[in-house]
């Protein structure tokens, strides 16, 4: 059996509420990438607008490379988007 891998991404996570969270994620065996208009430090940062769908949609296709599937995703930022952030088909992340 393959370990499970859990990994989070955090928009707004570059300061404040959504810094603390990724750290949070992260001390509790995460994988974390944060999308923030000023990236943390974080090692898997990406500078991105999130009112703006094609940095997101970016940012997201980075993170997945990266990464692989997103297990959580934590939407804590100023702005916001509508529409579909993350793809679900047949219960898996597109």
């Amino acid at each position: 059996m393959r370990p499970v891998v859990k990994t989070a991404v955090v928009s707004g996570g570059g300061s404040g509420i959504g810094r603390a969270i990724a750290q949070r994620l992260n001390a509790d065996g995460y994988q974390v990438a944060t999308i923030d208009l000023q990236p943390s430090d974080a090692k898997f940062a990406h500078a991105a607008d999130v009112t703006d769908p094609a940095q997101v949609d970016r940012a997201l296709a980075a993170i997945r490379e990266e990464l692989g599937t997103v297990t959580i995703l934590v939407s804590e930022e100023a702005g916001y988007i509508t529409g579909q952030i993350l793809g679900v088909n047949g219960g898996r992340n597109t």
